[in-house]
């Protein structure tokens, strides 16, 4: 999205942001970055468990971001 925008071309980071909205916000869910390095651990990025004061995300919320990691090819 950098290269491009650093090119003036501004649609198609535009396009990609909105196609990628839904994991941006679930990025989000919770307190960062628990929802971030959930997502890491779950593609295979060895980011470990949050340490105190922060706790693992719920299980609730675990099924969604794997189901939007999922819907967008990055785990299967």
């Amino acid at each position: 999205m950098v290269q491009l925008a650093l090119t003036n071309n501004f649609a198609e980071p535009q396009k990609i942001q909105l196609e990628y909205l839904d994991l941006i916000n679930d990025l989000f869910m919770e307190v960062n970055p628990i929802p971030v390095k959930e997502a890491m651990n779950m593609v295979g990025w060895n980011a470990g468990p949050c340490r105190l004061p922060l706790c693992e995300m719920t299980d609730d919320h675990k099924a969604k971001m794997k189901a939007c990691l999922t819907k967008h090819n990055l785990i299967k």
